[in-house]
């Protein structure tokens, strides 16, 4: 009997639940469809997505050879190179881990200011309402407060538990460190700058070196420059000597022409001068011939009595006359009776 009363109360607690449940249901149904915070909720929520990470935490377990490497492990250098190897995925997951970060809180902003709910005065203009205006604001409040997305991943950690056991196995040794976000990203920040360093460090060296190719290059065009310049002005000497030899050459010959010519005209002139001379001295010689027995008969005293004439009014034949008498003489040589007969000549 106690049984048959005690089902019997559990059937109809059950079944107030699930007309309790109905009702909730329906209520929940109603507040949804006329419920402007809700449209706005799930409006905002088809927009919102955040990154999905699956780990959360990083172990790192390195096992070491000897107890001494374990005293002087640096952990904290362990993770930087272990970031280091990986940068790229590590630096994915930090900047997926900051966008959440960013989204959340702006996620979180939008979602606050619309926490508005509806008022009496909107619920008096809903039509055919079937529930009550406390019973809508406290589903619409219960839907508010359950529907906000949940926090995505914002946070990991990473563990590093470095062990050493002995050979034997009876002695185990071990150093543990934990490592928060912002310490993780302080490590890939200083991998970074030690890049950027490194990079302008190359930047340098590479604008240095073609600083020193450039200014290599521009001597050597200089350089070029220079012998081309000497080449030139060499070339332009040749040409000038050449051509100042060219002219020596043709006023050489022009003169050797003018020469030749004035030794054509000088041999004319002396033939025509031999000719006269052998004229005049056929002259002479017949005057000569006339005046032979004169001259040699005519007796001192009778020249000495004779009245002379000055030389200058003398004519050439008779200057002519008194060289030859000189040379007869013995006064003069041949030679200089020659040059002065050529001379009156």
């Amino acid at each position: 009997m106690e049984v048959l009363i005690g089902f019997g109360i559990l059937m109809v607690i059950s079944f107030i639940a699930i007309i309790i449940s109905v009702v909730v249901k329906k209520n929940y149904k109603i507040t949804k469809e006329y419920s402007w915070l809700y449209t706005n909720i799930l409006a905002l929520n088809s927009k919102t997505e955040f990154n999905y990470i699956t780990n959360t935490k990083l172990q790192f377990n390195p096992v070491l050879k000897s107890k001494r490497s374990l005293e002087i492990f640096n952990i904290s250098q362990f993770i930087t190179n272990e970031i280091e190897s990986r940068k790229s995925y590590y630096s994915s997951l930090f900047n997926k881990i900051d966008e959440n970060i960013s989204l959340y809180n702006e996620y979180c902003c939008k979602y606050n200011n619309l926490k508005k709910y509806t008022s009496i005065e909107e619920f008096s203009k809903f039509k055919d309402i079937k529930i009550g205006y406390k019973t809508f604001i406290r589903c619409e409040k219960r839907l508010y407060n359950s529907l906000k997305l949940k926090e995505p991943v914002m946070e990991i950690s990473a563990q590093c538990h470095a062990t050493y056991t002995s050979p034997s196995g009876r002695n185990h040794y071990w150093k543990d460190e934990n490592f928060s976000f912002n310490q993780l990203k302080q490590f890939l920040r200083r991998i970074e700058l030690n890049e950027e360093q490194k990079i302008r460090s190359e930047l340098i060296t590479r604008l240095e070196k073609q600083k020193r190719e450039k200014e290599k290059q521009e001597k050597i065009e200089l350089q070029k420059r220079k012998k081309e310049e000497q080449r030139i002005k060499e070339q332009q000497r040749k040409e000038n000597y050449k051509r100042n030899l060219l002219e020596m050459k043709e006023d050489y010959a022009n003169k050797k022409l003018e020469l030749e010519k004035k030794i054509k005209e000088l041999n004319q002139r002396e033939t025509k001068l031999a000719l006269k001379e052998q004229e005049i001295n056929k002259k002479e010689n017949e005057f000569y011939e006339a005046t032979k027995e004169h001259i040699y008969t005519t007796s001192p005293i009778e020249i000495k009595s004779e009245k002379i004439e000055s030389y200058e009014n003398l004519s050439i034949t008779q200057k002519l006359k008194l060289l030859r008498s000189k040379f007869d003489s013995g006064e003069i040589t041949y030679e200089e009776y020659n040059i002065k007969r050529k001379e009156l000549l």
